[in-house]
């Protein structure tokens, strides 16, 4: 008894393996970006500069604040247009009707192309000149519109195909919840006279909170990250009024090979998610209160 109960669970040395990848892939690089991120490299040194790296920031990046205005927006604007898209094409998908295996497959596919492949095609559409967008507008008797140059107009295109790539994804988890709800809640709300609206409200809604929950959290982080599209179509311009912050990431430190600045820049990455995530879970709590 007492041999065996020295011995690893069968199940614990099987995960094992997994949590090694995990602190390998995610959790040291995480820490060893911060670390990084108080020093500088003097020759072939790493000198200790504490917060200097971070106060710098304004200094080598002066128009940081509208980044993270612009990556602020570009958030918010991501999530709810993807969450409520996302939601609408998963009820749609949800009801029985024929070819319902077709579409459900068909609107996987934006989530399926790389994401340097879609900034492209869109960057065609787009385009002043002979993109199909303004081939519309003209065929509807109205005004070409700069959708890549115009400073108020730039950003909303990023989120656009930010948001045609996201639904996809935000589809396939709320579809798979709406599948796990069991239809006799919605037979018993019939009978007591409710309709659709509050059957949603009601019943829908609460019973999604955990997967949006996933969802939410997941396609925040996604969009942090995000730069190809940027990178591709408008390179932050006009005035960088398209710029976010993983554009400014992958430029300071791939571009120009600032890599101390770029840990910096990370880490403030980390911040502003970290903030977004407390924000919403506040509210969620708030909400369920």
């Amino acid at each position: 008894m007492i041999e065996r109960s020295k011995k690893i669970p069968f199940g614990l040395m099987l995960t094992i393996p997994g949590f090694i990848i995990i602190i390998f892939a995610y959790i040291f690089p995480i820490f060893n970006t911060i670390y990084k991120s108080f020093f500088k490299r003097v020759g072939y040194e790493l000198v200790f500069v504490g917060l200097e790296g971070y106060l710098e920031i304004p200094k080598v990046i002066p128009y940081i604040q509208l980044i993270i205005q612009n990556t602020i927006l570009y958030i918010v604007a991501y999530i709810f247009l993807t969450y409520w898209l996302g939601m609408i094409a998963a009820l749609v998908l949800n009801e029985k009707f024929r070819g319902r295996g077709l579409f459900r497959a068909i609107i996987l596919l934006p989530w399926a192309i790389p994401g340097v492949v879609t900034a492209t095609i869109f960057t065609w559409l787009f385009d002043p000149t002979y993109g199909l967008a303004n081939d519309i507008l003209a065929k509807l008797g109205l005004p070409a519109i700069n959708w890549l140059t115009d400073p108020n107009i730039a950003l909303c295109t990023v989120i656009l195909v930010g948001v045609w790539g996201g639904i996809p994804f935000t589809t396939l988890i709320l579809l798979a919840g709406l599948g796990s709800i069991s239809p006799e809640l919605y037979d018993q709300a019939k009978v007591d006279g409710a309709g659709s609206w509050v059957r949603f409200r009601h019943i829908t809604l609460p019973q999604l909170k955990g997967v949006s929950a996933i969802v939410i959290l997941l396609q925040v982080l996604w969009s942090l990250g995000t730069f190809e599209s940027v990178l591709i179509m408008t390179r932050g311009m006009p005035l960088h009024r398209s710029e976010i912050i993983g554009y400014t990431l992958w430029i300071t430190t791939f571009r120009y090979l600032n890599f101390e600045q770029g840990y910096a820049i990370t880490v403030l990455l980390f911040m502003i998610a970290a903030i977004i995530i407390s924000l919403y879970l506040s509210l969620r709590k708030v909400g369920a209160s």
